[in-house]
């Protein structure tokens, strides 16, 4: 972080500071007495720190100083507010500070003399994810804000009773239970989680690990079907699930909880062992995060600047880097930058691979690369430096699956590569076999607002808020009936059953 550098310059002091007949020896007008007697200027500054719940938010900063010169204020960069002068009102200057933009930066204040430097904060503001889709299941967000879940039901991760305990196929949208509003879902192996409007957590599906975020459930393989708030009375900006394990975003830091076996929530507590730990708490970090991913067994977060971190596990250089790779269960839960990546404000966790968009829309990918997952021409399987996706394509949104990608394009049309032994790419396409396609190729046939991905599907929300599904579909999570309890891929997207009408944002 750069920060503003304040200089000062000190006029001469006149010799004879009292007119005509002063000297040094009338010890009461001397002038090292009159120096002496003059209180240095004191500069204060209210509030001390600013906390700002998100872009647009305003706040007054107060200054007042003994000093006769002016008052300023100036912004660290990269900023994440603007000032504007208020005036002044006797010794006191008011400002007012509006925040531009997620993250952390510094206020300095100065008053030709002294400076003062107050911190702040901007928290990210709620976004809108109407559509998620777990291993085996898929929720969306309807335009009242209740959730709807299809598929995989045999721990709850849909939210009701349907078909819970059993591998029966639900493909048709099913309500989730307790009548919550959400405007945010996300979902892991066989657990969904939600967020409401005022960005309350809730839970629901398998917790054996504590990935519910609820102690009061954790440690047994039983189902739980019904929503339970996350311990801890903590608002989040955003919730990601990886297969095992959750993590929030909440006021730049970072809360993760779950399965920890190869320190995927970023601390040491049950690290190395199948231990639950169903408390959220911070990673091991003081950096500002503004976006998190989570992979199978990894978590990734960008930092305000856009700077990346991943922890976890490394076994295919899904962290950025190249230590341990190629090794499985090695606990990596310290945060480490990943080098080669250019500023990403956005992130996507696949199986055992990450993908991140700059503010530009560019994709950048890195580790597993079985299938051409990265979208790279690389014939390597383990690639941990970034690399940037061919076709130089421009994208809104990135998702990601075990090991299909798919990218939005700011029209509507959505671009997917990587494996299609099961139709997740949407195209006959090498349809059926592990042969790679890293080269990005569009869905035909829809123009999409919203789109999720996970296990070996995907699903889009039309502009119209229709939702349509491709890929695997044993479970009924395509929402259609459709080659349920079969591995036969389903390469043609179809419009999930019911008629229901889901938000777009």
């Amino acid at each position: 972080m750069h920060r503003l550098q304040w200089f000062r310059v000190v006029g001469g002091v006149a010799a004879t500071l009292l007119g005509g007949g002063c000297t040094d020896d009338d010890p009461a007008t001397a002038p090292e007495a009159v120096l002496a007697g003059k209180p240095a200027p004191a500069l204060k500054v209210t509030p001390s720190q600013l906390n700002l719940a998100g872009t647009g938010v305003t706040a007054t900063l107060s200054a007042s100083s003994s000093a006769t010169g002016p008052i300023t204020a100036a912004v660290s960069t990269p900023t994440c507010v603007s000032v504007a002068n208020k005036g002044k009102q006797q010794n006191q200057t008011k400002f007012t500070v509006t925040a531009t933009a997620a993250g952390a930066c510094t206020i300095t204040v100065g008053d030709g003399t002294t400076t003062v430097q107050v911190p702040v904060r901007v928290a990210s503001t709620l976004g809108r994810v109407t559509l998620a889709a777990g291993i085996f299941h898929t929720c969306g967000i309807d335009p009242a804000g209740a959730a709807w879940c299809w598929g995989y039901n045999g721990y709850g991760q849909l939210g009701n009773t349907g078909g819970l305990g059993s591998a029966f196929a639900n493909p048709t949208p099913q309500q989730v239970s307790g009548g919550i509003t959400f405007a945010a879902l996300t979902g892991g192996s066989n657990h969904t989680c939600g967020l409401t409007p005022a960005g309350q957590a809730y839970c629901w599906g398998r917790n054996d690990y504590g990935q519910l975020g609820s102690a009061a459930t954790s440690g047994t393989t039983d189902g739980h079907s019904t929503p339970v708030a996350v311990d801890g009375n903590l608002t989040f900006t955003a919730i990601e699930a990886g297969a095992e394990h959750t993590c929030g975003l909440s006021g730049g830091v970072l809360y993760c909880w779950g399965k920890n076996n190869v320190g995927q929530l970023g601390t040491t507590a049950g690290n190395g062992s199948q231990v639950p730990n169903p408390t959220p708490t911070p990673i091991n970090s003081t950096l500002n995060f503004v976006a998190v991913a989570a992979g199978t067994d990894h978590t990734c977060g960008a930092a305000a600047g856009g700077a990346v971190y991943c922890w976890g596990d490394n076994s295919f250089g899904q962290l950025g880097n190249d230590q341990n790779v190629g090794e499985e269960l090695v606990a990596h839960p310290t945060p480490t930058a990943v080098a080669g990546v250019p500023a990403l404000a956005s992130l996507a966790g696949g199986g055992h691979y990450t993908c991140g968009l700059t503010s530009a829309g560019v994709a950048w990918c890195w580790g597993d690369n079985f299938v051409g997952e990265l979208g790279a021409t690389t014939a390597d399987i383990r690639v941990p430096t970034p690399v940037a996706v061919t076709g130089g394509l421009s994208f809104a949104t990135l998702v990601t699956g075990g090991g299909h990608t798919c990218g939005l394009a700011s029209g509507g049309t959505l671009y997917c590569w990587g494996g299609n032994l099961l139709g997740q790419l949407g195209s006959t396409t090498n349809l059926g076999t592990t042969t790679p396609n890293p080269t990005p190729a569009a869905v035909g046939g829809l123009t999409l607002a919203v789109v999720a991905a996970n296990g070996a599907h995907a699903c889009g929300i039309t502009t119209s808020g229709a939702a349509y599904c491709w890929g695997m579909n044993r479970y009924g999570q395509l929402g259609i009936t459709d080659n349920t309890d079969t591995d036969n891929p389903n390469a043609t997207p179809a419009a999930v059953t019911g008629g229901s009408t889901f938000a777009t944002q």
